[in-house]
């Protein structure tokens, strides 16, 4: 695969007259732009509502509000595969020389049985590897030196039965959180990485096939990245600094408690500085969207036409038994 080549299609295929990508990437990151701020403006009036919810005569309320606030979230998670199908739909759609409408950009809901079909098994996967990423990691945290103070804080405990021995524990692991924290992320990326790859072209296959099913997307995903996984990876890397300025837009977000961490101190109050840094992340993400992610799909999506005119991989061929010799017969 020429990741050159790619990318000079997808510069070709934006800069066709009929293309309509970068206005639906616009509003497509809008939109999402949009209902993040309205969760958020939802999520700080529940939380406001549930801290003058107070007493036992509040308990009920203070229910209602806390599960509303977490079904928002859930909600919110449950959605975007679906809206990012259809930015998919349309980058496809360019490839081809469409020119894909703004209601095109509903298109994963349109087909949402596949989707979510796909959605839930990835999303199953994806759990249990974090379950095993969670053992491993932790198995892994209790061999280095990092884990002395938990040792000692269970030492203590034992010599003496009257100590506390939730609070030991609290107060040994502050230090080492980050670096348990780190080290699951380490062995997650290892073992959640290779799936994501070998999954990779399941949207588009749905997107491209209104009698694709989830499953058989799955499969014929498999099948289109079989020992070409290592390909995909070059090319997102490829867009390194796409997915860097994606992470300083994330850190721009906290940007209050990290210069609040920092001892840092703002000239206005601490609720005014989370909607400055939360408005001033999201008006950047808009921006940077605008100017790149045009590309981004359209270079993808040409990847997945190219792999749909490939043949799959030979396997490999398997090794020649070794030769008898008189002392084996």
């Amino acid at each position: 695969m020429d990741i050159r080549s790619l990318k000079r299609s997808a510069s070709d295929t934006l800069q066709s007259p009929g293309c309509t990508l970068k206005r639906l990437v616009l509003i497509h990151t809008a939109i999402s732009a949009a209902v993040s701020l309205l969760l958020l403006i939802a999520d700080q009036l529940l939380s406001n509502a549930m801290a003058s919810a107070g007493g036992l005569s509040g308990m009920g309320t203070h229910a209602v509000l806390s599960t509303t606030q977490s079904v928002l979230k859930l909600a919110q998670l449950a959605v975007m595969p679906f809206w990012r199908a259809g930015l998919i739909f349309a980058a496809l759609s360019c490839i081809r020389s469409q020119s894909p409408a703004t209601g095109d950009l509903l298109q994963g809901f349109r087909r949402w049985k596949p989707m979510l079909t796909s959605t839930l098994m990835l999303a199953l996967r994806y759990l249990g590897i974090g379950f095993v990423s969670v053992y491993l990691s932790t198995q892994i945290f209790m061999f280095t030196p990092m884990a002395k103070p938990v040792y000692e804080a269970a030492i203590k405990a034992s010599n003496n039965p009257s100590l506390n021995l939730e609070e030991l524990v609290s107060s040994s692991m502050q230090g080492a959180t980050a670096a348990l924290l780190v080290l699951f992320l380490v062995v997650f990326a290892l073992l959640a990485l290779p799936m994501y790859y070998r999954y990779r072209m399941t949207t588009y296959l749905i997107m491209d096939n209104e009698d694709m099913g989830g499953l058989r997307a799955m499969l014929t995903s498999r099948v289109m990245t079989y020992r070409r996984r290592m390909e995909l990876f070059k090319l997102d890397l490829s867009f390194w600094w796409f997915y860097v300025l994606e992470l300083v837009l994330t850190a721009i977000g906290f940007g209050d408690l990290l210069l609040a961490a920092a001892g840092v101190e703002l000239p206005f109050s601490a609720d005014a500085a989370f909607w400055v840094f939360q408005c001033l992340a999201l008006a950047a993400q808009v921006g940077l969207y605008y100017l790149a992610r045009p590309k981004l799909e359209a270079t993808y999506a040409h990847c997945y036409a190219l792999f749909l005119t490939l043949e799959p991989p030979a396997p490999k061929p398997a090794p020649k038994p070794p030769k008898k010799t008189p002392w084996t017969y």
